[in-house]
């Protein structure tokens, strides 16, 4: 059984009603059924559901697509997407909203449980990891320590604004390269850390 408050976003009230059954026999709360995508915008603000299930096509001006993307973006609420086909374009889109599941009519009671079961299950972990993220990013704010990250297959630098700021330079104004890390080491350290690197990439 599952367990979570659930917001529909149809405009066929029949299908709609049809959705709450299931997902009620499920366990499953239903919140809220409304029938365009602005009202799922205002009414996802309001009730706070932890998930909305929403059809691509809606009558009004916002679609099942902009309404995921404005819920998801301003709300950070995961999104199921609901529908019977959809063309290439509509594809696209939908890839770009990132939505946390996708079903395709007709789905059934097992297929709809475990892609909401999934969804609620990743957007635990998304939010766990921004909270795991954000103590970290207090931690070093707090010690004045710095993030600097070298991608060895890629050559990629990855670094945060206090990495130039500890060295006085302002935020830019340095390259984002090994070179450079390298120029900052204090002679006296350089040759110990350079044979320190070079001990890890060899294994």
């Amino acid at each position: 059984m599952g367990f979570g408050r659930i917001m529909i976003v149809e405009d066929h009230r029949v299908i709609a009603r049809d959705l709450q059954w299931e997902l009620e026999t499920l366990g499953y709360q239903v919140v809220g059924i409304e029938a365009s995508g602005e009202a799922a915008v205002q009414q996802a603000e309001l009730l706070q559901p932890d998930l909305v299930i929403m059809v691509i096509i809606l009558r009004g001006e916002m679609d099942g697509i902009d309404a995921a993307g404005t819920i998801g973006a301003r709300l950070r609420i995961p999104v199921v997407y609901l529908t019977a086909h959809s063309d290439q374009s509509s594809l696209e889109r939908i890839k770009a909203s990132q939505p946390f599941g996708y079903l395709t009519k007709p789905f059934s009671s097992s297929e709809l449980h475990g892609t909401i079961e999934t969804a609620l299950y990743k957007h635990r972990m998304e939010e766990l990891l921004r909270a795991s993220e954000r103590r970290l990013e207090f931690a070093l704010e707090g010690a004045e320590l710095t993030m600097w990250d070298w991608d060895v297959t890629t050559g990629e630098v990855v670094r945060d604004n206090r990495f130039t700021r500890i060295l006085g330079y302002p935020f830019g104004e340095t390259a984002t390269d090994v070179e450079t890390w390298r120029s900052f080491i204090h002679p006296e350290d350089k040759p110990g850390v350079i044979e320190t690197l070079e001990k890890h990439l060899e294994g």
